[in-house]
C-alpha cells in the first residue's frame, strides 16, 4: 500500500479534526506569546547548542521562521496529516475494523492530549513536535512494510532513517515507535491472523522490531556526532544523561531497574496523590485508565480470540508507554515527557469502542466527546496563562523603561527578586516569566520588543543585600540606581537563575 493511501479518510473524520483543532489551538493561534525558548534561536541553532545535544534535525528545519500564527499554523497543518496517517495505520492493520468512528475518536483524543500544550505555547517547539510526530509515523509505515507485510528490507531500513531523524527532534520519538509497533501487532492478531503464533514467530517479530530500533538510535547517535565534529563541537552527553542508572557495571544496573520497577506503580501513585497540578494529575489518570484498560482488553481479546500472544503484546504496549519513566528512573515527569501517552490514552478508548458491543458504542461515543472537552479547557487555560504571562512580562518591560527615564542607557541593569506565576483555581500554572531566567535571557526579551538595555549578572549575595529594603515591582521604589548598575526589584527571595 502507497502511503498516501493512508491519509485518506471519510468527510466526517476530517471535519471532526478539524473542529477539535479549532477548539483545542484557535486561541494559541490569534494570540501571540513569547517564550524564553523563543528567545533562544540564536544560542540553540547558531551556537551550536541543539547540535552538541544531539538534537540534530532541529537545526535543519530551523529556517522555519518564528512568525507568530503562521509558524503555529503550519505546525498544526503537519500535526493533522500526522493523525490521520497514524489513524491509516490502525485502520489497515486491524483490516477496517477500526471504522470511521473509532479513528475520529483516536485522532481528536490525541491531537488534543495536554501534554501537548507546552510545546505550542512555545513558537519555537510547536513546529518540532508536529514534525516529530510525522517522521515517526513514516518510519512506522516503512519498518512495517518489512515486519509485517514482508517487503524488502529497504523499506525497514528506510524506516529507521526516519524514525532516527524523529528521535534527533525529541527524543520520546523512540517510546511512540515501540508502542505503536506493539499495538499494530496486537491488531494484526486481533483481526488478520487466523491461526495461533508460535513462541518462535513472536520472538523473530519483537526481534526485528528491537534491531531497527537499534539502527535507528545508531543513526541519531551517529549523525549527530558527525554533525558535532563538522562543526567542532565538543560531543555532550545531553540524552544518555537521561539513563537514571549507573551504567558502569551490568549487573548492578541490571538489579537497579528490576528494583525501580518493582518500586515504581507505588512511587507512581504516591506521587499522582500528592499533586498539585491538575494537567499533571489528569495525565497520569489517562495512563492509569489506558493501563488498566489495555490489560483486562489483552485478557478478553486474548480469551475470545485463543490466542495468548494477544495479552502479551498488550503488556509489552504497557511497558512500551512507561519507557521514559524506567529509562530515566523517575516515578515523576514534567508534562512535556509525557507527550508519548497521547497515542497510548487516544488507543485505548478506540480499541475500547472497537470491541465492545454494538448496542453500547454510544456510551463511549459520548464519554470520548467529553474526554476532548476536557482537554480541549485544559489547553486552552495553559495557552490563556501563557498569554498573560506574556501581556504581564510586556507590562513590566514597558514600565521598567519608562521608569528609567532613559537610565538604562547610562548603565546597566541588575534584576533582583523572582516574581511569582499566574495561577488558575484549579491549579493551571503559567510558564515562568521571562524575568524568571538568566539576565542574558532578559536582555534578549528587551531586544526583541526593539529595547537596547545591558542586564547582568553579579554575586547574588550582594545583590539580595542591596535589594533588602526595597520596595517590589510594581510599587514605587522598586528602582534603585547604584554607582555601577542599577538593581530592579521584582520580587522577594534570592533568584534561581542569576
Amino acid at each position: 500500500m502507497k502511503l498516501s493511501l493512508l491519509l485518506y479518510h471519510k468527510k466526517s473524520y476530517w471535519i471532526c479534526l478539524l473542529i477539535t483543532i479549532l477548539t483545542t489551538y484557535g486561541f494559541k493561534l490569534v494570540n501571540y506569546s513569547v517564550h524564553f525558548e523563543d528567545l533562544m534561536h540564536d544560542l540553540y541553532f547558531r551556537q551550536g547548542v541543539k547540535i552538541k545535544a544531539g538534537r540534530w534535525a532541529s537545526t535543519i528545519f530551523a529556517e522555519v521562521i518564528y512568525i507568530p500564527f503562521w509558524h503555529t499554523f503550519l505546525a498544526l497543518i503537519v500535526m493533522v496529516i500526522a493523525m490521520a496517517l497514524f489513524s491509516g495505520l490502525l485502520k489497515k492493520y486491524s483490516l477496517n475494523s477500526f471504522d470511521d468512528k473509532a479513528l475520529i475518536l483516536f485522532s481528536c483524543i490525541a491531537v488534543s492530549y495536554p501534554a501537548i500544550s507546552t510545546y505550542f505555547a512555545l513558537i519555537q517547539s510547536s513546529f518540532d513536535i508536529a514534525i516529530h510526530f510525522l517522521l515517526t509515523g513514516i518510519g512506522i509505515f516503512f519498518i512495517g512494510e518489512y515486519v509485517f507485510e514482508k517487503k524488502q528490507i529497504w523499506n525497514g531500513l528506510v524506516g529507521t532513517i526516519f524514525i532516527g531523524t524523529a528521535i534527533s527532534i525529541y527524543e520520546y520519538a523512540i517510546i511512540i515507535y515501540f508502542v505503536f509497533m506493539f499495538l499494530l501487532c496486537l491488531l494484526r492478531e486481533c483481526y488478520e491472523i487466523k491461526k495461533k503464533t508460535e513462541l518462535k514467530i513472536l520472538l523473530i517479530m519483537v526481534g526485528k522490531i528491537l534491531i531497527f530500533a537499534i539502527i535507528a538510535l545508531s543513526i541519531w547517535k551517529l549523525v549527530g556526532m558527525g554533525f558535532q565534529r563538522l562543526h567542532g563541537y565538543s560531543i555532550v552527553s545531553y540524552s544518555e544523561d537521561m539513563l537514571g542508572y549507573d551504567t558502569s557495571s551490568l549487573p548492578l544496573m541490571v538489579k537497579a531497574i528490576i528494583g525501580f520497577t518493582i518500586r515504581f506503580p507505588r512511587g507512581y501513585l504516591r506521587e499522582l496523590l500528592h499533586s498539585k497540578d491538575n494537567i499533571g494529575a489528569f495525565i497520569d489518570y489517562t495512563n492509569i485508565f489506558s493501563t488498566v484498560l489495555l490489560f483486562a482488553l489483552g485478557i478478553y481479546l486474548s480469551v475470545k480470540k485463543k490466542k495468548l500472544i494477544i495479552f502479551v503484546y498488550s503488556i509489552m504496549t504497557i511497558v512500551s508507554a512507561y519507557g521514559l519513566y524506567l529509562i530515566s528512573a523517575e516515578t515523576s515527569l514534567i508534562n512535556r515527557q509525557v507527550v508519548t501517552s497521547s497515542i497510548f490514552f487516544a488507543f485505548a478508548v478506540s480499541l475500547l469502542y472497537t470491541v465492545i458491543h454494538k448496542k453500547i458504542r454510544i456510551i463511549i461515543l459520548i464519554v470520548a466527546v467529553w474526554i476532548v472537552f476536557i482537554q480541549t479547557k485544559y489547553m486552552n487555560q495553559v495557552f490563556e496563562m501563557d498569554y498573560l504571562r506574556y501581556q504581564r512580562d510586556i507590562s513590566i518591560m514597558q514600565s521598567v523603561i519608562h521608569d528609567l527615564r532613559g537610565a538604562e542607557r547610562e548603565k546597566p541593569l541588575v534584576v533582583a527578586g523572582e516574581i511569582s506565576n499566574i495561577i488558575y483555581d484549579d491549579g493551571v500554572i503559567s510558564h515562568f516569566s521571562t524575568f524568571y531566567w538568566a539576565p542574558f535571557v532578559i536582555q534578549l526579551f528587551f531586544e526583541k520588543h526593539g529595547y537596547q538595555v545591558d542586564v547582568i549578572s553579579i554575586d547574588g549575595d550582594i545583590v539580595n543585600e542591596k535589594a533588602r529594603d526595597m520596595n517590589c515591582w510594581p510599587t514605587d521604589g522598586y528602582i534603585m540606581e547604584f554607582d555601577e548598575y542599577i538593581i530592579i526589584k521584582l520580587g522577594e527571595g534570592p533568584r534561581r537563575f542569576n
